[in-house]
Protein backbone atom coordinates (compact mmCIF):
# COMPACT_ATOMS: atom_id res chain seq x y z
CA UNK A 1 0.00 0.00 0.00
CA UNK A 2 2.87 2.43 0.61
CA UNK A 3 3.85 2.27 -3.08
CA UNK A 4 0.30 2.88 -4.34
CA UNK A 5 0.12 5.54 -7.06
CA UNK A 6 -3.53 5.27 -8.28
CA UNK A 7 -6.59 4.97 -6.03
CA UNK A 8 -10.22 4.68 -7.22
CA UNK A 9 -12.92 5.18 -4.57
CA UNK A 10 -15.97 6.27 -6.60
CA UNK A 11 -19.53 5.43 -5.52
CA UNK A 12 -18.65 4.32 -1.99
CA UNK A 13 -20.75 6.78 0.08
CA UNK A 14 -17.63 8.20 1.68
CA UNK A 15 -18.48 11.18 3.94
CA UNK A 16 -14.98 12.09 5.16
CA UNK A 17 -11.49 11.88 3.71
CA UNK A 18 -9.13 10.13 6.11
CA UNK A 19 -6.44 7.45 6.27
CA UNK A 20 -4.45 8.72 3.28
CA UNK A 21 -1.46 10.19 5.09
CA UNK A 22 0.64 7.06 4.65
CA UNK A 23 0.11 6.92 0.89
CA UNK A 24 3.01 9.26 0.26
CA UNK A 25 3.53 8.12 -3.35
CA UNK A 26 -0.07 8.52 -4.44
CA UNK A 27 -0.37 10.44 -7.73
CA UNK A 28 -3.98 9.99 -8.84
CA UNK A 29 -7.00 9.98 -6.53
CA UNK A 30 -10.59 9.39 -7.73
CA UNK A 31 -13.34 10.24 -5.19
CA UNK A 32 -16.28 11.03 -7.48
CA UNK A 33 -19.94 10.48 -6.57
CA UNK A 34 -19.55 10.29 -2.79
CA UNK A 35 -20.89 12.30 0.19
CA UNK A 36 -17.76 14.31 1.02
CA UNK A 37 -18.36 17.83 2.38
CA UNK A 38 -14.79 19.03 3.00
CA UNK A 39 -11.59 18.34 1.08
CA UNK A 40 -9.17 17.73 3.94
CA UNK A 41 -6.55 15.39 5.45
CA UNK A 42 -4.32 15.38 2.35
CA UNK A 43 -1.25 17.08 3.75
CA UNK A 44 0.76 13.87 3.44
CA UNK A 45 0.14 13.45 -0.32
CA UNK A 46 3.32 15.17 -1.49
CA UNK A 47 3.21 13.74 -5.03
CA UNK A 48 -0.49 14.05 -5.84
CA UNK A 49 -0.98 15.17 -9.46
CA UNK A 50 -4.65 14.43 -10.16
CA UNK A 51 -7.69 14.85 -7.94
CA UNK A 52 -11.17 13.91 -9.18
CA UNK A 53 -13.76 14.84 -6.58
CA UNK A 54 -16.84 15.61 -8.68
CA UNK A 55 -20.53 15.07 -7.77
CA UNK A 56 -20.21 15.26 -3.98
CA UNK A 57 -23.27 15.31 -1.72
CA UNK A 58 -25.64 15.51 -4.66
CA UNK A 59 -28.77 15.39 -2.46
CA UNK A 60 -27.60 18.03 0.03
CA UNK A 61 -27.88 21.83 -0.30
CA UNK A 62 -24.32 22.67 0.80
CA UNK A 63 -21.42 23.24 -1.56
CA UNK A 64 -18.10 21.45 -1.36
CA UNK A 65 -15.57 23.13 0.96
CA UNK A 66 -11.76 23.11 0.83
CA UNK A 67 -9.36 23.08 3.76
CA UNK A 68 -6.67 25.79 3.26
CA UNK A 69 -3.95 23.57 4.75
CA UNK A 70 -4.76 20.82 2.28
CA UNK A 71 -4.75 23.27 -0.64
CA UNK A 72 -1.32 24.56 0.38
CA UNK A 73 0.03 21.02 0.78
CA UNK A 74 -1.06 19.75 -2.65
CA UNK A 75 -0.68 23.09 -4.43
CA UNK A 76 2.94 22.46 -5.41
CA UNK A 77 2.23 19.19 -7.26
CA UNK A 78 -1.45 19.08 -8.31
CA UNK A 79 -1.91 19.46 -12.09
CA UNK A 80 -5.43 18.19 -12.82
CA UNK A 81 -8.51 19.00 -10.75
CA UNK A 82 -12.13 17.97 -11.36
CA UNK A 83 -14.69 19.69 -9.13
CA UNK A 84 -17.72 19.61 -11.41
CA UNK A 85 -21.28 19.43 -10.05
CA UNK A 86 -20.39 20.50 -6.51
CA UNK A 87 -22.61 23.60 -6.17
CA UNK A 88 -19.58 25.92 -5.96
CA UNK A 89 -20.30 29.65 -5.79
CA UNK A 90 -16.74 31.04 -5.86
CA UNK A 91 -13.20 30.04 -6.78
CA UNK A 92 -11.19 31.84 -4.08
CA UNK A 93 -9.98 28.53 -2.64
CA UNK A 94 -8.05 27.71 -5.84
CA UNK A 95 -5.34 30.36 -5.42
CA UNK A 96 -2.75 28.09 -3.68
CA UNK A 97 -2.78 25.63 -6.62
CA UNK A 98 0.05 27.35 -8.50
CA UNK A 99 0.95 24.27 -10.61
CA UNK A 100 -2.61 23.50 -11.77
CA UNK A 101 -2.84 22.95 -15.54
CA UNK A 102 -6.34 21.52 -16.13
CA UNK A 103 -9.48 22.60 -14.29
CA UNK A 104 -12.99 21.21 -14.69
CA UNK A 105 -15.52 23.29 -12.75
CA UNK A 106 -18.54 22.71 -14.95
CA UNK A 107 -22.16 22.58 -13.74
CA UNK A 108 -21.67 24.64 -10.58
CA UNK A 109 -23.21 27.91 -9.38
CA UNK A 110 -20.55 30.42 -10.38
CA UNK A 111 -22.13 33.80 -11.22
CA UNK A 112 -19.46 36.51 -10.78
CA UNK A 113 -17.28 36.49 -13.91
CA UNK A 114 -14.89 39.21 -12.71
CA UNK A 115 -14.24 37.55 -9.35
CA UNK A 116 -13.62 34.19 -11.01
CA UNK A 117 -11.20 35.77 -13.48
CA UNK A 118 -9.33 37.49 -10.65
CA UNK A 119 -8.97 34.17 -8.83
CA UNK A 120 -7.74 32.34 -11.92
CA UNK A 121 -5.18 34.95 -12.96
CA UNK A 122 -2.84 33.78 -10.18
CA UNK A 123 -2.62 30.29 -11.69
CA UNK A 124 0.36 30.79 -13.98
CA UNK A 125 0.29 27.21 -15.30
CA UNK A 126 -3.42 26.91 -16.11
CA UNK A 127 -3.95 26.09 -19.81
CA UNK A 128 -7.35 24.36 -19.86
CA UNK A 129 -10.47 25.48 -17.99
CA UNK A 130 -14.06 24.32 -18.30
CA UNK A 131 -16.98 26.31 -16.83
CA UNK A 132 -19.86 25.06 -18.95
CA UNK A 133 -23.17 24.88 -17.15
CA UNK A 134 -22.47 27.81 -14.79
CA UNK A 135 -24.73 30.91 -14.72
CA UNK A 136 -21.79 33.21 -15.51
CA UNK A 137 -21.32 31.65 -18.95
CA UNK A 138 -24.55 33.36 -20.09
CA UNK A 139 -23.40 36.84 -19.08
CA UNK A 140 -22.11 39.49 -21.48
CA UNK A 141 -18.39 39.25 -22.40
CA UNK A 142 -17.84 36.16 -20.25
CA UNK A 143 -15.21 34.62 -22.50
CA UNK A 144 -13.51 37.94 -23.20
CA UNK A 145 -13.02 38.63 -19.49
CA UNK A 146 -11.68 35.15 -18.69
CA UNK A 147 -9.29 35.09 -21.66
CA UNK A 148 -8.02 38.60 -21.02
CA UNK A 149 -7.28 37.91 -17.35
CA UNK A 150 -5.73 34.46 -17.86
CA UNK A 151 -2.87 35.09 -20.26
CA UNK A 152 -1.63 31.49 -20.28
CA UNK A 153 -5.05 29.94 -21.00
CA UNK A 154 -5.23 27.95 -24.27
CA UNK A 155 -8.57 26.12 -24.03
CA UNK A 156 -11.78 27.52 -22.54
CA UNK A 157 -14.92 25.39 -22.37
CA UNK A 158 -13.37 22.81 -24.72
CA UNK A 159 -12.73 25.50 -27.40
CA UNK A 160 -9.21 26.37 -28.49
CA UNK A 161 -8.26 30.03 -28.07
CA UNK A 162 -6.38 31.59 -31.01
CA UNK A 163 -3.31 33.67 -30.30
CA UNK A 164 -4.66 36.63 -32.26
CA UNK A 165 -7.81 36.81 -30.17
CA UNK A 166 -5.82 36.38 -26.98
CA UNK A 167 -3.46 39.24 -27.84
CA UNK A 168 -6.30 41.60 -28.77
CA UNK A 169 -8.34 40.82 -25.66
CA UNK A 170 -5.33 41.24 -23.38
CA UNK A 171 -4.56 44.64 -24.88
CA UNK A 172 -8.20 45.70 -24.63
CA UNK A 173 -8.46 44.56 -21.02
CA UNK A 174 -5.24 46.37 -20.15
CA UNK A 175 -6.57 49.62 -21.62
CA UNK A 176 -9.90 49.29 -19.78
CA UNK A 177 -8.24 48.54 -16.45
CA UNK A 178 -5.83 51.45 -16.89
CA UNK A 179 -8.72 53.82 -17.58
CA UNK A 180 -10.58 52.57 -14.51
CA UNK A 181 -7.47 53.01 -12.36
CA UNK A 182 -6.99 56.58 -13.57
CA UNK A 183 -10.64 57.35 -12.88
CA UNK A 184 -10.36 56.03 -9.31
CA UNK A 185 -7.21 58.06 -8.71
CA UNK A 186 -8.82 61.35 -9.68
CA UNK A 187 -9.54 63.79 -6.86
CA UNK A 188 -13.25 63.86 -6.17
CA UNK A 189 -14.30 67.50 -5.96
CA UNK A 190 -17.06 66.91 -3.48
CA UNK A 191 -18.06 69.14 -0.61
CA UNK A 192 -15.92 67.21 1.86
CA UNK A 193 -12.93 67.35 -0.50
CA UNK A 194 -13.20 71.12 -0.85
CA UNK A 195 -13.58 71.57 2.91
CA UNK A 196 -10.47 69.44 3.54
CA UNK A 197 -8.54 71.51 1.01
CA UNK A 198 -9.48 74.76 2.71
CA UNK A 199 -8.65 73.35 6.14
CA UNK A 200 -5.16 72.50 4.96
CA UNK A 201 -4.35 75.55 2.83
CA UNK A 202 -6.55 78.42 3.98
CA UNK A 203 -7.35 80.23 7.21
CA UNK A 204 -9.32 78.26 9.74
CA UNK A 205 -12.24 79.60 11.69
CA UNK A 206 -14.73 81.88 9.99
CA UNK A 207 -13.75 81.05 6.40
CA UNK A 208 -16.20 79.07 4.34
CA UNK A 209 -15.80 77.25 1.09
CA UNK A 210 -17.48 78.31 -2.14
CA UNK A 211 -19.76 75.26 -2.05
CA UNK A 212 -20.97 76.06 1.47
CA UNK A 213 -21.58 79.72 0.57
CA UNK A 214 -23.34 78.67 -2.60
CA UNK A 215 -25.68 76.44 -0.62
CA UNK A 216 -26.46 79.29 1.76
CA UNK A 217 -27.05 81.65 -1.16
CA UNK A 218 -30.00 79.58 -2.30
CA UNK A 219 -31.95 80.70 0.75
CA UNK A 220 -30.54 84.24 0.78
CA UNK A 221 -30.66 85.93 -2.65
CA UNK A 222 -28.63 88.92 -1.38
CA UNK A 223 -25.63 86.77 -0.48
CA UNK A 224 -22.50 87.18 -2.57
CA UNK A 225 -18.96 85.79 -2.42
CA UNK A 226 -15.63 87.58 -2.11
CA UNK A 227 -12.80 85.61 -3.75
CA UNK A 228 -9.59 86.43 -1.88
CA UNK A 229 -6.18 84.85 -1.37
CA UNK A 230 -7.10 83.40 2.00
CA UNK A 231 -10.59 82.12 1.52
CA UNK A 232 -14.15 82.70 0.44
CA UNK A 233 -16.12 84.83 2.88
CA UNK A 234 -19.75 85.93 2.56
CA UNK A 235 -20.80 89.53 2.76
CA UNK A 236 -22.94 90.45 5.76
CA UNK A 237 -26.42 89.11 5.37
CA UNK A 238 -28.12 91.82 7.42
CA UNK A 239 -27.34 94.76 5.12
CA UNK A 240 -30.79 96.21 4.65
CA UNK A 241 -31.73 98.19 1.57
CA UNK A 242 -34.64 100.51 2.42
CA UNK A 243 -34.92 102.07 -1.01
CA UNK A 244 -33.84 101.12 -4.54
CA UNK A 245 -30.69 102.80 -5.87
CA UNK A 246 -32.44 104.29 -8.92
CA UNK A 247 -34.86 106.27 -6.68
CA UNK A 248 -32.21 107.44 -4.23
CA UNK A 249 -32.16 111.26 -3.62
CA UNK A 250 -29.18 112.77 -1.72
CA UNK A 251 -30.06 114.88 1.36
CA UNK A 252 -30.21 118.65 0.87
CA UNK A 253 -28.51 119.50 4.18
CA UNK A 254 -25.63 117.84 5.99
CA UNK A 255 -26.46 115.88 9.10
CA UNK A 256 -26.29 117.75 12.41
CA UNK A 257 -23.01 117.54 14.26
CA UNK A 258 -22.52 116.93 17.93
CA UNK A 259 -19.98 118.27 20.34
CA UNK A 260 -18.08 114.98 20.36
CA UNK A 261 -17.70 114.89 16.58
CA UNK A 262 -13.96 115.00 15.87
CA UNK A 263 -14.39 115.18 12.08
CA UNK A 264 -14.56 119.04 12.16
CA UNK A 265 -11.37 120.60 13.56
CA UNK A 266 -11.12 124.27 14.57
CA UNK A 267 -8.74 126.46 12.51
CA UNK A 268 -5.23 126.77 13.89
CA UNK A 269 -4.15 130.26 14.90
CA UNK A 270 -0.92 131.38 13.31
CA UNK A 271 0.47 133.01 10.21
CA UNK A 272 -2.14 131.63 7.84
CA UNK A 273 -5.55 133.01 8.71
CA UNK A 274 -7.32 131.53 5.70
CA UNK A 275 -7.33 128.04 4.31
CA UNK A 276 -4.53 127.31 1.86
CA UNK A 277 -5.59 127.56 -1.81
CA UNK A 278 -5.89 124.26 -3.69
CA UNK A 279 -3.16 125.17 -6.15
CA UNK A 280 -0.52 125.09 -3.39
CA UNK A 281 -1.59 121.75 -2.05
Amino acid sequence: MYNLTHLHLQWNKISKIEGLDKLTKLKKLYLGSNCICVVENMTGLKYLEELHIEKQNADGPDALCFDPRTMLAIGTTLKILNVSENKLTDMAWIKPLRCLEVLNASKNRLEDVQATADDLCTLICLVDANFTGNPMTKKHRYKEIIIARCAQLRILDTIVIHNTSKTFLRSFDKAVRLRQMNFRNKIEMSKQGVEDFFDLNMMRGSTQSAITVGEQAKGHPGLTIIDSTYGFMPRPLLRARTMPRENFVPPSEPPPTTGNDMSIVAPVKGILKKPMPMKYI
